[in-house]
């Protein structure tokens, strides 16, 4: 029988295996690691303290506070409470005016008298007014004996008072006569007058006035919003309490509050912490997968710098907490942003380095409780170190670089500290203070770079200018036993770092590996057509397949000579890349010229190597076949260079070299506009003018 539940168990278990499997348990490994590391730290600031202290006992030793805290106190808070309490009760009630109450009034009131003037004409029975408002017998007996002239008077004056009364708004008061009464004494009328309107609107007035809770609610809750709550302000290096002083409640809880007495760990304060550092680290995990996504070689050297910048910062603020250093020093200025921000924008990316400011921005904001100033620094600083590491070319700038970072930032955070403090102290010292830091990290990063370059084998822009000098022994090998590919490959690289750096690639990758991407060529220079004299060339007693095999093997050749050279990895990449699987035409059609039966494979005469994987590799592929091609135009002007660069480069698309190489349309016009204007350039000075004849020759013989 077939067993469902069997099937479904197994089912389940396989997915669960599956899930096991496609874990990266490195990564995990790193991140889970970088997340006990942060909880180990900020463990440490939450050790018992001062543990033996009790309330009554006198203090064995003077307590000074390291800085300055603003902390509110159980006194504080009960004075806070009285005071709020007071002001909400000091709030008077808002009322609104009910415009229906008053038209019903009004309207009774006129209904009153009509048939107080009917009653009169018809001397009808005094009940039905009555039912309707129940004024005194007497009240109404008086209004009938009145002339038409005195009922319009007492009208008019019931009338405006009503209007008067709701105007100024009234509540719902059993005591209406007496305030009635009160709105008579300016009005110069007979008693008897005054007492039959009192007894008629004291049965008619209604009270228009109703609670506007909402209005009251609202200025209640902005009078608690607005409200300053009381404090004490501890001064940094003010003694709490002096040793032999007797330790009160409020003392203990003034020392518990500032971290100076814990009896055991605090976990409400300190769980918390660990919960946002597991968020904090996951929300990390996401940004990095996102802009960097490193791989597990390029996570260990991220995390490896980030923990010493984590110990950097852990750093300063234990100087800043113990208050270490003299007053002129500002602790939070010894982060070494420039250093760890150097490192991250050559060992990785410049996004990486923003983003693991922002990260540890956030550390110091929620961990180290660190000053606005602090941040501020942080982010300047990280910022102009990035803008400036673009404009290094070889090492002799990193001088002048740091300290252009350094003035800089030392100026700018000066202008927000005099703005944001206007108390501040010393900021020429600050300013002196960052400028050498920065100075300091930019020229001693050095060092660490190439530590880092040598543990993860990672190659930076640095280690790449090394290989740039062209005293190099490799290239003055390649000078002398093959010049014509030594001034190719000069010409190559004019073009690739020209184009890279247009995309947005690495030019200087670009510019290094156009270098050394021919070097398979010394082992037999003779046989490539930039080296060889008009007179000989050994591919003409040569069969093709055998002229091919010896082209077709120099990627192989320079990647072995890369290896003996120890270049590196992006550059031994490059050069067994630069031809992809391209097809050596002129040797293979060469080769069916002379073979009419046999069937000649076309796989004899293409490459065998990878294609071009990364975009530099792609545009020196394209820099390689352009400028080879170029040379080959006779009389080159703009319109036959640029037929010439679109022929080549759609081969190269057609052939299927450039699908591996992340290169976009848009980028590859870009590589054709930047190589015409290159190569244009290059070609301008040998424009030939019609009467210059003579120094024509003079030029064609040079």
């Amino acid at each position: 029988m077939f067993n469902t539940k069997n099937m479904f168990a197994r089912l389940q278990e396989k997915k669960i295996i599956n899930i096991l499997l496609s874990i990266n348990y490195s990564k995990l490994f790193t991140y889970l690691s970088f997340c006990i590391y942060l909880m180990f730290l900020i463990s440490l600031l939450y050790l018992p303290k001062n543990q033996n202290l009790k309330i009554g006992m006198h203090s064995p030793k003077r307590i000074v506070t390291h800085k300055q805290y603003e902390i509110q106190t159980s006194f504080d808070k009960e004075i806070s409470d009285k005071i709020l309490k007071q002001k909400i009760n000091d709030v008077k009630k808002v009322y609104t005016r009910d415009r229906s109450v008053e038209d019903s009034t009004e309207k009774l009131l006129l209904n009153f008298f009509v048939e107080i003037k009917e009653k009169r004409a018809n001397r009808q029975s005094t009940l039905n007014i009555l039912e309707k408002v129940p004024v005194k017998s007497k009240t109404i007996d008086f209004l009938l004996k009145q002339d038409e002239e005195s009922i319009e008077t007492i009208i008019l004056i019931s009338q405006q008072l009503i209007k008067n009364i709701y105007i100024e708004g009234i509540l719902l008061s059993e005591d209406i006569v007496p305030y009635l009464q009160s709105k008579f004494k300016e009005v110069n009328l007979s008693s008897r007058y005054e007492q039959t309107i009192i007894d008629i609107l004291s049965l008619t007035l209604k009270p228009n006035l109703v609670d506007d809770n909402e209005t009251t609610k609202s200025k209640i809750d902005a009078i608690k919003a607005s409200f300053i709550q009381q404090t004490t302000i501890i001064k940094k290096g003010q003694p709490i309490v002096y040793e032999g002083d007797v330790l009160t409640p409020l003392i203990m809880e003034i020392l518990g509050e500032i971290g100076l007495y814990r009896k055991d760990i605090n976990w409400k304060k300190v769980m918390p912490l660990f919960f946002g550092i597991i968020g904090l680290v996951l929300f990390l995990e996401r940004m990095m997968t996102y802009y960097v996504r490193p791989d597990n070689k390029n996570l260990k050297l991220i995390f490896s710098i980030e923990f010493i910048y984590i110990l950097n910062i852990y750093a300063v603020y234990l100087l800043d907490y113990y208050n270490i250093l003299p007053k002129m020093i500002e602790p939070s200025y010894l982060i070494l942003v420039s250093f760890f921000s150097f490192l991250f924008c050559l060992l990785v990316n410049e996004k990486l380095s923003l983003l693991f400011s922002y990260f540890n921005v956030i550390l110091m904001i929620f961990l180290f409780n660190m000053t606005p100033m602090a941040i501020l620094y942080v982010l300047i600083a990280t910022m102009i170190t990035n803008f400036f590491l673009h404009k290094f070319k070889t090492r002799r700038d990193l001088a002048s670089i740091g300290f252009l970072i350094g003035v800089l930032t030392a100026i700018l955070i000066a202008i927000f500290e005099i703005h944001l403090i206007p108390n501040t102290i010393n900021p020429l010292l600050h300013m002196f203070e960052i400028f050498l830091i920065s100075l300091i990290s930019i020229i001693f990063a050095i060092g660490p770079l190439e530590v880092f370059e040598e543990i993860f084998d990672v190659t930076t822009d640095l280690k790449l200018l090394d290989y740039a000098d062209l005293k190099f022994e490799l290239m003055k090998k390649l000078l002398n036993e093959s010049p014509g590919t030594y001034y190719h490959s000069l010409m190559v690289s004019n073009l690739a770092e020209a184009a890279a750096e247009k995309i947005g690639a690495n030019g200087i990758l670009a510019r290094v590996a156009s270098y050394y991407h021919d070097i398979g060529k010394l082992k037999k220079p003779e046989y490539f057509i930039e080296n060889q004299s008009i007179d000989e060339n050994p591919h003409d007693t040569t069969m093709p397949s055998l002229s091919a095999l010896t082209i077709l093997s120099h990627p192989k050749d320079g990647l072995e000579m890369a290896r003996k050279y120890s270049l590196p990895k992006e550059i031994q990449d490059i050069i067994l890349q630069h031809h992809g699987t391209s097809l050596l035409v002129y040797f293979y059609h060469k080769m069916l010229r002379m073979t009419v039966h046999d069937i000649v494979e076309e796989s004899q005469f293409r490459y065998d190597c990878p294609k071009p994987r990364t975009k530099e590799s792609a545009i020196i592929m394209l820099a390689d076949s352009v400028e080879a091609s170029i040379r080959s135009i006779e009389k080159p002007s703009p319109i036959k260079i640029r037929a010439m660069i679109e022929k080549i480069v759609n081969e190269k698309i057609d052939d299927e070299q450039l699908d591996e190489s992340n290169l976009t349309f848009s980028n590859i016009e870009d590589i054709k506009d930047i190589f015409l204007s290159v190569i244009t350039n290059q070609y301008h000075s040998r424009i030939k003018y019609p009467d210059s004849s003579d120094k024509s020759d003079e030029d064609k013989s040079s």
